[in-house]
């Protein structure tokens, strides 16, 4: 019984080839399995030693295959939570958190495993340094955002805590918030706003005289409030003068109107126009029940303001 001097398969005595590899058969019959094969290993080209200080191309290709992984599932859920942050905007700080590890993923799969820098360099920043300075990063991008977003939900509570206080008032007994804030109202208050609503009393007026046939043109060129006690009499009304043309004449006007507080009713209880060349008057329309009815609301309002 001998074998082959390379590949130290077993052959018969008689046999000059080795049925494996081919090879001549040169070791003697004495010759062991173990010679053989160390004879064999000394005889491998050096060549074929594997020297490399780092993985195999295979192993790479898993290593890098696997920080993808982990890159593409940051990724995905920073885009994930950058749309939900668009309605709720305290999830933008785990946006920002799952990009910056993305990253460090990314740039974990250009890096070999047994490589101790970044990117298989032989120097610079270390791997173990690189990955954390990017969770330190992300953690503290993540605080920092979070804590901006603190601020408008203590605001939020501190109002929503000041209503429930006046309900409870309110429950309490105490006086409601609408009357509360029409105690404060004073006949000075009221005065304002109908001077603030004189405009669109003066629109009115327009308005009104488009039904007194034959008026045209009409300009207002004065306005004011009549409001307080004076001589025995008591005003709240308005007083527009204005020019107009009736059956292309030149004529001024005067009209006055009586309006309630918040109200939105309008009545022109007085409206009279007069030639502007003789000052004949040619219209002439006036109610003199509205003297009572604005002496009455008058001493409504002093009643109820003053």
């Amino acid at each position: 019984m001998k074998f082959c001097s390379k590949c130290g398969n077993q052959m018969a005595d008689d046999m000059l080839f080795c049925q494996k590899c081919g090879t001549k058969s040169v070791v003697n019959e004495s010759a062991t399995k173990d010679e053989v094969v160390e004879k064999r290993t000394i005889n491998e080209p050096i060549s074929k030693i594997n020297t490399s200080p780092y993985v195999s191309a295979s192993q790479k290709s898993n290593v890098r295959t696997s920080m993808k992984v982990w890159m593409i599932i940051c990724f995905v859920f920073g885009g994930i939570y950058a749309l939900i942050s668009l309605a709720e905007p305290a999830i933008l700080g785990m946006t920002l958190f799952c990009v910056i590890l993305g990253i460090m993923f990314l740039c974990l799969a250009k890096t070999p495993k047994g490589s101790m820098y970044m990117f298989g360099k032989e120097n610079g920043i270390k791997k173990n340094i690189f990955v954390l300075i990017c969770i330190i990063v992300a953690f503290v991008s993540f605080g920092a955002i979070m804590s901006t977003m603190d601020t408008p939900t203590e605001t939020n509570t501190t109002t929503v805590s000041t209503q429930n206080q006046g309900d409870v008032a309110d429950e309490k007994g105490d006086v409601p918030a609408e009357e509360k804030k029409q105690e404060k109202v004073s006949l000075t208050d009221i005065e304002k706003w109908y001077k603030n609503e004189m405009p669109a009393v003066s629109q009115s007026l327009i308005e009104y005289s488009n039904s007194v046939k034959g008026i045209s043109n009409m300009n207002v060129t004065e306005s004011k409030f009549r409001f307080g006690e004076e001589d025995g009499w008591y005003d709240c009304h308005y007083t527009y003068y204005f020019t107009c043309k009736v059956n292309g004449q030149k004529c001024t006007g005067e009209a006055r109107a009586f309006r309630k507080y918040n109200d939105s009713n309008i009545d022109w209880f007085h409206f009279e126009i007069a030639r502007e060349s003789d000052w004949a008057t040619i219209v002439e329309e006036y109610d003199e029940s509205s003297d009572a009815t604005i002496e009455n609301y008058y001493k409504e309002l002093i009643s109820q303001y003053k």
